[in-house]
């Protein structure tokens, strides 16, 4: 009778621990299967953050910490990672996390780099020769541009000012990318 106690509850544990194994293999799929669902963008790319404020995790979840908080909507980041919903970006002064799709937005922006050396120089043309229209400080927001490569065509403010910036002297676009934004671009066209 002991012996069959035993037997009955070695043959219990043992089905626990085959359900148990089955739910962590079912799990591991969704899990995995949620992995694989990203966005099929190419990796990396740049996008905007679309919200306010957005806080950006040390994980792809919101089980991880906080490492820091963006205040300030329409910024370039880098997505180079995707897990499920969750993007791992990389923001202009080169740090990483974590931050919900929900909150990015595909729209192209790009800014005046914080790596440069003085002021980026907005010019009348495609030339360090052209005309200094005006100096961009870093951290400049630009929204309306497009790029051939080496330069790029762009327009801020109000009144607008509309020249050239080297593309260099930007993040949000990579060295050599051709951008064509949609817009209107009566002025200076060499797309």
């Amino acid at each position: 009778m002991l012996n069959n106690l035993l037997l009955g509850s070695s043959r219990r544990q043992m089905i626990r621990i085959l359900v148990g194994a089955i739910c962590l293999a079912s799990l591991l799929q969704g899990t995995l299967q949620g992995a694989e669902a990203n966005s099929a963008v190419a990796l990396p790319r740049f996008v905007s953050l679309d919200a306010d404020t957005a806080n950006v995790r040390r994980g792809p979840g919101v089980s991880h910490g906080i490492v820091w908080t963006y205040v300030r909507t329409g910024i370039p980041l880098e997505v180079f990672q995707e897990f499920g919903n969750w993007r791992r970006i990389r923001g202009s002064d080169g740090e990483s996390g974590w931050i919900h799709d929900a909150l990015l937005s595909g729209e192209r922006t790009a800014e005046v780099a914080p790596w440069i050396d003085g002021h980026a120089r907005l010019r009348s043309r495609r030339s360090v020769d052209g005309h200094v229209i005006a100096k961009l400080a870093s951290g400049v927001l630009l929204r309306d541009f497009q790029c051939d490569g080496q330069w790029c065509q762009v327009e801020i403010g109000k009144p607008a000012l509309a020249g050239y910036l080297d593309q260099s002297k930007l993040w949000g676009v990579y060295p050599g990318e051709k951008v064509s934004l949609s817009g209107n671009w009566p002025w200076l066209p060499f797309m």
